[in-house]
């Protein structure tokens, strides 16, 4: 069974413009996941609507199980903050108490 993915990018894709940063991101977290065997769901959401974007997919009843999210953070308020809100996962240097510090 494939684990997925949900890649959380900065940006907007409905704006019409094109953005080859963006698309880029896009391609390699698609090749990246792809190398891996994992199934990747990439969304885009503006830096400061990353939360309310997991929340909104962790807490769909009609979506498929996500393994792991995986957030380009907007600034280090945002990393603090997704820390903050105990996204370690408790098996890796990002639970450490180093990993923690400011």
């Amino acid at each position: 069974m494939s684990k997925t993915l949900l890649v959380v990018l900065i940006g907007r894709k409905e704006t019409g413009q094109i953005d080859h940063y963006q698309l880029l991101q896009e391609e390699e977290a698609r090749v990246e996941a792809g190398k891996a065997k994992l199934t990747a769901e990439i969304v885009f959401a503006p830096g400061f609507d990353h939360l309310r974007v997991i929340r909104k997919r962790l807490t769909d009843p009609q979506a498929s199980h996500l393994d792991a999210v995986i957030v380009e953070p907007a600034s280090v308020a945002s990393t603090g903050g997704l820390r903050a809100a105990g996204t370690s996962c408790g098996q890796c240097a990002c639970s450490s108490p180093a990993a923690s510090a400011p």
